[in-house]
């Protein structure tokens, strides 16, 4: 959309907003002529299109003005209602919420509402009730579709009864904020990013920022014209608060601060020094970033609207993960994940145990590496408490037992397991946390601290690995009800224990490349996983059709852009 329409929309919103606040509701009075015109075409089976666009919602639309008596919703005495006014223009403004203005045909609907109108009411109607219905399914469920099973993406995707819910303002029985409200997630972290799109919106709508010439990396100390680009570049985007400095060349400790603090929320390493990396993320675009905050508030609407009063979610992106007791955070820390060749699955589960010093039962594409090692280093196993177990019996096979043939990578897992006993050596550290699925997915200890000091944290083969894994332990059987003494002789002793929630806990593993934090900062996340680039090309694709079916109707109803109806 255009800057100038925007600063119009701008304050056609205050209109907008003073409708909202008296809670506008559709109205019971229609004009008598347009009755029939709406009856005739809805009777006719065969119409699918209207102004040269083909409906969407066609079986509903027929449903709603049924119920009706066919009288229409958004005109009275051949003129929009008031109420058609307010929802126009929240059509108009679908972008505030992350979604593709055009889909919903407000410069189409805002001209047929201003020349000829008396001629354009059946396709004001019609066009007006489809576009809505849309709204509010997308508003619901995203306009955009989840990567498939394939590519790892095995969360369900939320199905809310919407049209159910948006029959409620159709009948006048709830205002649009009410409805919409209703259909939004709920969730605080929507909610932040939904504001921080806002900001980003104004950031773009005032030009945006430059980006910063190429050159040598630069630091404290440092003298250069691309110090003031960096300098003026975070000011726009608010990571360099005050510019108090009157030397705009010079890198100063002012400028250090806020430039770590732009590698912070983009997940790079904070050294306060200008090198390539931070010159990439730096010189992204706000139309880009606008369009990675559009995605990842549809990601959240694809998640259930319930996601448990407590539960675990991971943000497999963020490389970190929540905990919420009693529907308040109680615990946030890094995780580490799996490497993008052993991308770790998306889904919920629920969590139904932990294992303190648990064994590890190699999966077989590890085991096969780590035969390989041996091959190399003969005692290499022995050396890191593994041992073989035969699979028929479960029991422990001596190594010197252990025929060339049974070593073989190839051959190996078909008779045995590689199995590492519980110790400081362990994989696993000394706790997992299982929620049983059949990803072979779980939560764990690491023998690696050291890794999660990294900036990028994808380096495992798909399960997660906490930085906090015993303090995780405590609050979660302490919530849980277990007795605190017994929690910690279960810490204390060599031997393995299982201990079994008395409230399984639901876990969900998700992907948000764009998050608020509890500061107030908007973080961003490379897409380790390549799922951005999948949504990214949907927001692409739907802008460029729905854009050219707009125009493709105005371009048929032989109109052309005239002053706005607000």
């Amino acid at each position: 959309m255009d800057l100038p329409r925007r600063r119009f929309l701008a304050k056609a919103g205050l209109t907008f907003a003073s409708l909202l606040s008296a809670n506008v509701l559709i109205s019971s009075a229609h004009a008598l002529e347009g009755i029939s015109a709406i009856e005739h075409f809805l009777s006719d089976k065969n119409n699918f299109a209207i102004a040269g666009i083909k409906l969407r919602n066609r079986k509903a639309i027929e449903e709603i003005y049924r119920v009706r008596k066919f009288a229409p919703l958004w005109t009275t005495d051949s003129h929009p209602t008031y109420t058609s006014v307010v929802v126009a223009q929240r059509l108009a403004n679908a972008n505030l919420l992350g979604l593709e203005p055009s889909k919903y045909y407000g410069r189409l609907l805002n001209q047929l509402a201003t020349e000829n109108f008396h001629n354009n009411l059946l396709e004001f109607e019609l066009l007006m009730t489809d576009s809505l219905i849309s709204y509010f399914d997308d508003i619901a469920h995203g306009a955009t579709e989840p990567p498939t099973s394939k590519a790892g993406w095995k969360l369900e995707r939320a199905r809310l009864p919407a049209n159910e819910i948006a029959r409620g303002f159709f009948n006048g029985e709830k205002s649009l904020s009410e409805t919409i409200d209703e259909l939004h997630p709920t969730h605080y972290r929507f909610n932040r990013l939904l504001n921080a799109l806002r900001d980003y919106q104004a950031i773009e709508d005032t030009g945006g920022w430059s980006s910063i010439s190429n050159g040598p990396s630069l630091a404290i100390g440092d003298r250069a014209t691309r110090v003031a680009e960096l300098r003026q570049r975070l000011l726009v985007s608010g990571d360099l608060q005050y510019n108090t400095t009157l030397d705009h060349e010079l890198f100063d400790n002012e400028l250090a601060q806020a430039l770590t603090d732009f590698q912070t929320r983009h997940g790079l390493e904070p050294d306060g020094v200008l090198g390539p990396n931070t010159r990439k993320a730096l010189n992204v675009p706000v139309s880009e970033r606008i369009a990675q905050l559009n995605l990842n508030l549809d990601r959240w609407r694809w998640l259930p609207r319930e996601m448990g009063f407590s539960n675990i979610t991971v943000n497999t992106a963020g490389y970190e993960m929540d905990v919420t007791l009693s529907g308040q955070v109680a615990m946030n820390m890094n995780v580490i994940v799996g490497k993008p060749k052993h991308a770790t699955p998306l889904f919920s589960d629920t969590m139904e145990h932990m294992v303190f010093n648990p064994s590890w039962y190699v999966p077989t594409s590890i085991a096969r590496k780590l035969l390989r090692k041996e091959a190399r280093q003969p005692g290499y196993l022995i050396g890191n408490n593994f041992e073989v177990r035969n699979k028929s019996t479960n029991r422990a096979v001596p190594f010197n037992q252990l025929t060339p043939f049974d070593l073989d990578p190839q051959f190996f897992s078909a008779k045995y397991w590689l199995r590492q006993r519980p110790g400081d050596e362990n994989a696993l550290g000394r706790l997992k946390f299982m929620f049983p699925n059949k990803y072979s997915i779980y939560l764990h200890d690491t023998n690696s601290p050291e890794l999660f000091a990294e900036s990028g944290r994808a380096f495992s083969h798909g399960c997660v690995r906490l930085e906090k894994p015993e303090e995780l332990a405590e609050l979660l059987l302490t919530a849980d009800g277990h007795d605190y003494s017994a929690i910690k002789s279960y810490q204390a002793q060599q031997s393995t224990k299982k201990v079994n929630l008395h409230n399984p806990l639901p876990v969900h593993l998700t992907y948000q490349t764009a998050w608020v934090d509890d500061s107030g900062k908007i973080n961003f996340r490379e897409d380790i996983y390549k799922h951005d680039r999948h949504a990214l090309a949907q927001l692409d694709n739907n802008h460029t059709r729905f854009a050219q079916a707009e125009s493709n109707a105005l371009a048929l109803t032989g109109m052309t852009l005239v002053s706005n109806l607000y």
